[in-house]
């Protein structure tokens, strides 16, 4: 295989080169930067700036955030909220062993989204707000990808919780 023919997806690109190859911003703000406490293993990793203050929770055991296509499809539900991963916290609960109250109790979301979180919250799609924080429970990403009127509640409630 020659050098020109390798191939690297966004993950791997980011590894190599997240810091160093393209800088867009002079300084990161307070706002955007990761919680100075989220500082020990046992924190899963947190991808984004957060600067919507959006937690979308998911869990992949195989993957540190998402696999390709899970990925394309969150980034494709954000561009049609007017969003991007700059604007969300995206973590992978399978990587830590915290449980997702200790999570949030770190990154402090004004919304959570994403995986089934609370065994009490049985609805799925339907916003509750918690402590001042939007929970918001939904299948995971390749369900969702898979099923149009899964689809079509992910959107509903996006809409709902974001004021589109």
């Amino acid at each position: 295989m020659k050098l020109n023919d390798i191939l690297l997806n966004h993950d791997q690109l980011e590894s190599l080169y997240g810091d160093s190859l393209v800088h867009t911003e002079a300084t990161e703000t307070q706002d955007t930067k990761k919680p100075d406490t989220v500082l020990t293993s046992d924190f899963p990793p947190l991808k984004g700036k957060f600067k919507k203050k959006v937690l979308w929770m998911v869990a992949d055991k195989e993957h540190p955030f998402l696999n390709e296509s899970d990925f394309r499809f969150l980034s494709q539900v954000l561009e049609a909220c007017r969003m991007n991963l700059d604007d969300i916290y995206l973590c992978n609960s399978s990587q830590s062993s915290l449980s997702v109250p200790e999570i949030t109790a770190h990154v402090k979301p004004s919304i959570l989204s994403g995986l089934s979180f609370n065994e009490t919250l049985n609805e799925l799609y339907h916003p509750v707000s918690v402590n001042q924080i939007t929970l918001c429970q939904t299948h995971d990403l390749s369900a969702i990808q898979a099923d149009k009127s899964l689809k079509a509640k992910l959107w509903l409630t996006l809409k709902q919780i974001l004021g589109l």
